[in-house]
């Protein structure tokens, strides 16, 4: 008993201790004060006076009502802002804010969640800086992101992360206000998308990689490097340590399946069952293959900007009517939170894991955009980064992706049933597990690919090699 209370007490000197080194560094970099302050109005929820909206306006605005928006994970309350226009006809009627005020009350299970996957402050302050910083610059490249009336964060208070976790209230706001996109076509995650818009996503996420602007300091788009870790990529495709990133055992995936499988059908198809089984007895081999340590082989040794969060939900379409057809014009990227510095293929099997697993369908999709990234030959010259590397590249994430779905059933579902409950409209729950049956069919797909290919016996048969080599020179 002892034992285990000095155990408790050391794990939590240390949690502290790094916690306070995370603070000392998180402050560093403070947000840049707007010239127009954030509303007094603003507490619990947005609020704001006529004559605060026709200042970022620049006209005059008579009346406005504010509407709040739920669904997805919140990392901070959305709201459309409805207005009248006499001011300026040609104006627009409506307006997308987002608002983040860390003094707000929240579960204690959310608070954790954004402890692991990166602090809604840290999230909050790189969206600000790219509205202040990144928007007109992306924009001159063709890369279209929602116009900015108004970005705004305010740090009025130093405060712990570990208070901040515990409890205690941080004085932290931030407000964003964004042209409004209701008008685009734009598609949910979970709903199928037709195949013009998904080839078109292909081809603007391979030219916004192929821009590659650390690889052109020309393009004068210098980011601090605090703000270059993609952090959400680097927990979902197991390239930092975290609970997603764990693969379980034999006996943990057979009791994981049994606590599921009357809610998850995929769990009762014997080829899931036989990947699962099949990767828990190769993971130990196959772990350095996830790591962006290039020394080792072929993979991943290109980076590029990655925009951190590419899916569906964030893609909003520009179309106009064509002989009775939709014809796309362009694309607008939203949610710039989780940009950073890490390679083009971990984004690309993010946004494949959105997609129905059609192989067909699949193969297009990387051919698209390989085809579109190796354009820019300087800077993924073909002869030195091979269409069947690219291919492995996008399977070793596949994998990831895969390992962090099935990691996701580890509660039983009356406990995660509870946490939803617990969460309430912090997160779409649904929307969420939506998204990793096409992950984990993905990943059965290069488990049996790889099996039929023996790539995990050559995998094994180097690292027997290397322990002999090991084994040999410490005699």
């Amino acid at each position: 008993m002892i034992s285990l209370l000095r155990r408790l007490i050391g794990v939590a000197l240390v949690t502290a201790g790094v916690l306070t080194v995370h603070d000392f560094t998180y402050h560093k970099i403070r947000p840049e004060k707007p010239s127009l302050p954030i509303p007094k109005e603003c507490n619990e929820h947005f609020d704001c006076s006529v004559d605060w909206i026709s200042t970022i306006m620049e006209y005059p605005i008579q009346t406005y009502h504010v509407e709040r928006i739920y669904g997805g994970l919140s990392t901070s309350q959305s709201y459309r802002l409805y207005m009248d226009n006499k001011g300026n006809p040609f104006g627009p009627t409506s307006l997308f804010v987002k608002y983040l005020n860390e003094a707000n009350k929240e579960p204690f299970a959310l608070k954790l969640y954004w402890f692991i996957f990166g602090t809604k402050e840290y999230i909050s302050r790189k969206e600000d800086y790219f509205y202040k910083q990144l928007h007109t610059k992306f924009r001159t490249q063709n890369i279209e992101s929602p116009y900015p009336y108004y970005a705004g964060a305010e740090d009025n208070g130093d405060r712990s992360l570990l208070f901040n976790l515990l409890g205690f209230k941080s004085h932290f706001r931030s407000v964003l206000i964004l042209e409004d996109l209701y008008k685009h076509d734009n598609f949910s995650s979970g709903t199928k998308i037709p195949e013009q818009y998904v080839i078109s996503a292909t081809q603007k996420l391979a030219q916004f990689h192929r821009l590659n602007i650390y690889a052109n300091p020309r393009k004068n788009m210098l980011i601090p490097e605090y703000y270059n870790n993609p952090q959400i990529y680097q927990n979902l495709f197991h390239l930092s340590p975290n609970f997603l990133s764990k693969y379980p055992d034999k006996l943990t995936i057979n009791h994981r399946i049994q606590l599921w499988e009357n809610q998850q059908p995929l769990f009762r198809e014997p080829r899931v069952r036989d990947a699962l089984y099949t990767f828990a007895e190769h993971y130990g081999e196959t772990l350095k293959f996830f790591h962006n340590d290039p020394a080792d082989g072929p993979l991943f040794k290109y980076k590029t900007f990655l925009h951190g969060d590419f899916q569906p939900s964030n893609l909003f379409y520009m179309t106009k009517s064509q002989g009775g057809n939709k014809e796309i014009k362009n694309l607008i990227l939203c949610d710039w939170q989780g940009y950073g510095y890490g390679h083009p293929t971990t984004e690309l099997a993010y946004f494949l894991s959105f997609i129905d697993p059609d192989p067909v369908l699949e193969a297009k999709i990387m051919e698209t955009y390989y085809e579109t990234l190796t354009q820019s030959k300087k800077i993924f010259p073909r002869e030195k980064y091979p269409y069947p590397v690219f291919v492995r590249e996008c399977e070793v994430r596949a994998l990831g992706l895969g390992i962090s779905a099935f990691n996701m059933y580890k509660d039983p579902p009356d406990i995660l049933q509870k946490k939803k409950e617990e969460l309430g409209n912090n997160m779409d729950f649904d929307q969420t597990f939506r998204s990793f049956e096409p992950r984990m069919n993905r990943f059965v797909r290069v488990v049996e690919k790889w099996k039929n290919e023996n790539i995990f016996e050559r995998i094994d048969k180097i690292k027997e090699e290397e322990r002999g080599r090991v084994s040999y020179h410490t005699k």
